[in-house]
């Protein structure tokens, strides 16, 4: 079976048998997605929920071709709900409140609009080593390990981010512009583990910003105060 359409008016909790071999699903009624059967994750490529307003935690981790995602209306994506949809190349989604790791591991996602996602979560995009562009313009909050491992990642602005947590950039080897102007603290292991194109110059933060001093290398290295 090529599509499953569904025709539930509520919950989908779990799409068990019926789409085992489907690779695109359709539900023009549901409104929430709770789970989703594991044996699916192997084949599924797209989904199109049209109503969905919320996504469960985990529900499509680790499905693996998932190529495509429509969810025109979710207001909330749970924790680790697209971990490891390792064919994910772009998201554009409306949802205002997104879990831990929702996108971490997503191998060859390249492209993330968030626009109205209040915070950049902890592992949101950890180890999603081919993201390049992420746009977050409301964000207030950039949480542990969110761009950890996004090597690909060369610049990015969060105009309206007040406070960036541990190992936020860790390891983002080509990160060379991070312009946060509404910065107010910083976690001195924000940008350890091998961001070596960042300098002095190159992390615009205004001059009011707390960092921790334990780290010389944050203080006297990385940032550059306006």
């Amino acid at each position: 079976t090529e599509i499953y359409t569904l025709s539930l008016h509520d919950a989908l909790p779990i799409c068990a048998n019926p789409c085992r071999a489907a690779k695109h699903v359709i539900c023009e009624h549901c409104r929430e997605v709770l789970d989703f059967d594991d044996s699916v994750n192997s084949v599924l490529e797209s989904i199109w929920l049209p109503k969905v307003t919320r996504v469960g935690p985990n529900c499509f981790q680790d499905c693996s071709n998932l190529r495509h995602i429509s969810l025109p209306v979710v207001k909330y994506i749970g924790d680790g709900a697209f971990r490891h949809c390792r064919s994910l190349r772009s998201v554009s989604l409306g949802a205002r409140d997104i879990g831990d790791n929702a996108f971490g591991g997503c191998w060859q996602l390249q492209n993330a609009s968030l626009p109205l996602a209040r915070d950049v979560t902890g592992g949101i995009f950890h180890q999603c080593g081919s993201l390049k562009t992420v746009s977050m313009p409301v964000a207030t909050r950039v949480q542990r390990s969110a761009f950890q491992g996004c090597t690909s990642l060369t610049a990015v602005s969060l105009p309206v981010v007040t406070s960036v947590g541990p190992y936020a950039f860790c390891a983002c080897a080509n990160l060379e512009t991070v312009s946060l102007p509404s910065l107010k603290s910083v976690d001195h292991t924000a940008f350890d583990g091998g961001c070596r194109r960042l300098s002095k110059d190159k992390i615009f933060a205004p001059d009011h910003a707390k960092r921790d001093r334990k780290s010389t290398r944050l203080n006297s290295s990385h940032v550059r105060t306006s």
